[in-house]
């Protein structure tokens, strides 16, 4: 069983090293997995408009956006998101500066109430990615926290190996497949330990192993790999993987058709929509002859996966969809790689996948804490064999922490 044991001591100085790091990433992960959800409820009462009585239809969205643009002068918008609820109020959005509420039905614009959250949950990401550094710090904090996380792979992995006991039997398996509810010390936390590890196991390695995906190029470029591509360069462009299209003005004195009408066009070709996020056109030169076409991110009810939505590219000036980018559209390792970005976060599987990955996270606190607990009993504690509770504790199994 050497073999075995040098896994142990592999296994034990790797928890040792990144044991800190991994908490603090557990720990930031349980707190971003519902980032989404806590500011949605945050704003709850802001996020409603009321519908006017008298059946009113609501604004144009050429006269919603000039309105809502004159009441946060100073702000470059960037983005607006509409809802097909008529009771959800559109969201305009500065960048990553955050952004306002706007009724539909008058153009008036509402602060959002999660800004301290938002906020706090920021830091929480930096310190998830980076341990918290910020400028030229941010290379060493990603380093560090890219390091850990392949060490935690490793964790993971050997210590699914050592959770096998040497014999199959009701009396071995017992501590390692439940709680013994009378062990105290030592034992308790070696039964914690190989519980709490075996039934996260695949999600952590799930996970874990996203993390490396998204952390380092070289398994990012591994993925496109497997599939038989050549890795991508960095993308540009639109959201949802859309290449920038670019269009000549016909004539230098045409008008483009209205977003209202171009919005029109998309909600025909998308009867299923839930929401559109139209990305702003740049009018600071209305002179231009060539321009870039009106792109919107389409999410539909129903759309699977869950993550996906569909980049539309219009041509403002001769009204027509140019061009329609899904998720069907892109290639194996295109989507293979999404599904690593979302299956990190759990978003892959909505709420419940959220759930699942949050309860893994916050399991593996306990793992680091009961992992330093015995690491400090083994090098400090007290030597020899003694009964904590139901399970026998003794020197002389090195191999198991």
């Amino acid at each position: 069983m050497r073999f075995r044991k040098y896994i142990f001591w592999l296994h034990l100085l790797a928890g040792l090293i990144a044991g800190i790091v991994v908490a603090i990433m557990s720990f930031t992960g349980v707190l971003i997995a519902f980032e989404e959800e806590i500011l949605e409820w945050i704003d709850r009462d802001v996020r409603h408009v009321t519908v006017p009585d008298n059946g009113a239809a609501r604004l144009p969205v050429d006269e919603v956006l000039a309105r809502a643009v004159l009441n946060v002068s100073g702000r470059q918008a960037t983005a607006l998101t509409i809802f097909n609820d008529s009771e959800q109020a559109w969201i305009l959005r500065f960048g990553r500066e955050g952004g306002v509420y706007v009724d539909p039905f008058t153009g008036m614009t509402r602060e959002m109430q999660s800004q301290a959250a938002h906020g706090f949950l920021h830091v929480m990401v930096t310190w998830h990615r980076w341990l918290g550094m910020s400028g030229d710090g941010r290379d060493v904090g990603r380093a560090l926290t890219g390091a850990c996380n392949l060490a935690f792979l490793f964790l993971v992995i050997s210590g699914f190996y050592l959770w096998f006991p040497r014999r199959w039997t009701q009396k071995t398996l017992r501590p390692l497949l439940w709680f013994v509810g009378k062990s105290r010390g030592r034992a308790r936390d070696w039964n914690w330990h190989n519980v709490i590890g075996f039934w996260n196991a695949p999600v952590l390695f799930v996970l874990v192993a996203t993390a490396a995906v998204i952390s380092y190029p070289w398994a990012s470029n591994l993925v496109y790999r497997l599939a038989g591509e050549e890795p991508p360069p960095a993308r540009r462009g639109p959201s949802g993987g859309a290449p920038a299209v670019e269009i000549a003005r016909p004539d230098p004195e045409a008008e483009p058709w209205s977003l209202e009408d171009q919005l029109r066009w998309v909600h025909d070709a998308f009867p299923l929509w839930e929401e559109v996020t139209l990305r702003l056109p740049d009018l600071e030169d209305e002179e231009r002859t060539v321009i870039g076409a009106t792109h919107v991110s389409v999410k539909e009810a129903r759309q699977w996966p869950r993550f996906s939505s569909t980049t539309v590219s219009v041509d403002p000036y001769r009204g027509e969809i140019l061009s329609v980018n899904g998720f069907a559209d892109f290639s194996p390792g295109r989507k293979a790689r999404l599904w690593m970005r979302f299956l990190h976060t759990g978003e892959a599987f909505g709420i419940w996948g959220k759930a699942i990955a949050a309860a893994a996270s916050f399991a593996s606190l306990f793992l680091v804490w009961t992992g330093f607990a015995l690491s400090w009993r083994r090098f400090f504690g007290k030597r020899g064999g003694r009964k904590t509770g139901s399970v026998r504790v003794t020197s002389r199994k090195p191999d198991k922490i």
